[in-house]
């Protein structure tokens, strides 16, 4: 009898009676299983776009990352249902509970991202504003979204980005760990400026008809936001800086009293430094945050100007949450969330690592995701 086995994924040899032996003949056993998906509808939200990578090699860790999804929704309710008896299409809770039952069935590990939206933004979060697409079917999540980070300094900031690598554990499934990403409603006692703004409906071609909605224009800013100032990036920099002071006198007029929150130059202050503590966590070189830059870019003018604070929104939690996918070995991915996210995290991808997706989805933005022939595979 044998008391070792080869997994085909990196040729080492393991005792048949190891943890990763145990795996490797489960990935034997079930090698030619894979989980179709046709298509994918909402229970409380809308899933729209899809994307759906496989074997990339993850420089930046010297491992390969088996298998990536991305399933990016609209925060809306979907009119789009499974019709009876429709094969292969899942409402996004069956979703949930098929593919985590076919990680397990297969021996593979999985990372799963998960955005926190919450469908009435407010300055208190309570049990009702749950995530309810994907978060509060599973109880271990619906525990971790009641007891997420609250930022009370940067001293705890730095404390979760050190600690909070591995994921928490699904019941039910140990080798499913999710991460809840979104670093957006996190500020103690006050609300998130961008937050506040989309709040107030601040129409930026209104608030700021001086501002030309350009590449060079936010590609500025975006420096100004996550780079340092070097001999490189000082004269970006400093035109960035310009605009954001320049906007700032504006939006703290607009706020007034309405909302408790801080003046628009000190929230950005703050902001700024979050930022570059992740960059320094994760070690970022040029290229990542530049190729980052790049991605950012490029889906901003998908959405146009008007969707500009919630580009600014958004970095926080993307930097973050790309570090978290990217910089630490993971075998399987899957992140679900906003479109923009996943829209980015693609683009991220084929800028940084030059690699375009397996499978996409072909419908028009916002429209009924149908797939043709698509068999997600994980690895092990």
């Amino acid at each position: 009898m044998y008391n070792e086995i080869i997994n085909p994924s990196n040729n080492k040899k393991y005792s048949i009676f190891s943890k990763q032996g145990l795996k490797t003949i489960k990935k034997y056993i079930n090698s030619s299983k894979k989980l179709p998906i046709h298509k994918l509808v909402g229970v409380n939200s809308h899933p729209f776009v899809l994307y759906y990578f496989k074997n990339i090699k993850n420089y930046e860790t010297n491992q390969k990352i088996s298998s990536i999804l991305f399933i990016g929704e609209e925060h809306e309710f979907s009119k789009y249902k499974c019709k009876k008896h429709e094969k292969d299409c899942y409402n996004i809770n069956e979703f949930q509970k098929a593919i985590f039952k076919y990680i397990d069935e297969m021996g593979c590990e999985l990372d799963v991202f998960i955005e926190n939206y919450t469908k009435n933004i407010n300055t208190t979060i309570g049990a009702n504003d749950i995530y309810e697409s994907f978060v509060k079917t599973e109880k271990s999540m619906l525990k971790s979204w009641k007891n997420r980070f609250i930022m009370k300094s940067e001293n705890n900031f730095n404390n979760l980005l050190k600690k909070n690598i591995k994921g928490e554990s699904i019941s039910k499934y140990n080798n499913v760990f999710f991460h809840l990403v979104d670093l957006r409603y996190m500020f103690n006692g006050k609300l998130n400026v961008f937050v506040a703004i989309k709040l107030l409906e601040m129409d930026i071609n209104d608030m700021f008809p001086w501002f030309n909605f350009n590449k060079t224009n936010i590609q500025s800013i975006l420096i100004y936001l996550l780079c340092k100032k070097t001999i490189k990036t000082k004269n970006e920099f400093n035109k960035g800086e310009k605009i954001i002071k320049k906007m700032s006198k504006t939006i703290d007029v607009n706020i007034g009293n309405k909302i408790k929150t801080y003046s628009f130059m000190n929230f950005i202050i703050l902001y700024k430094k979050l930022i570059s503590m992740i960059i320094a966590n994760f070690k970022n070189d040029q290229k990542f945050i530049y190729d980052y830059i790049k991605s950012v870019i490029t889906i901003t003018f998908v959405f146009g100007p008007n969707f500009l604070f919630d580009t600014l929104d958004s970095l926080l939690m993307d930097i973050y949450n790309i570090n978290k996918m990217f910089k630490i070995p993971r075998k399987n991915i899957v992140f679900y969330g906003g479109g923009w996210h996943c829209m980015l995290y693609c683009e991220f991808i084929k800028q940084h690592y030059k690699m375009s997706p397996t499978i996409n989805s072909k419908n028009k933005i916002f429209e009924e995701l149908i797939l043709e022939n698509f068999n997600y595979e994980c690895g092990i």
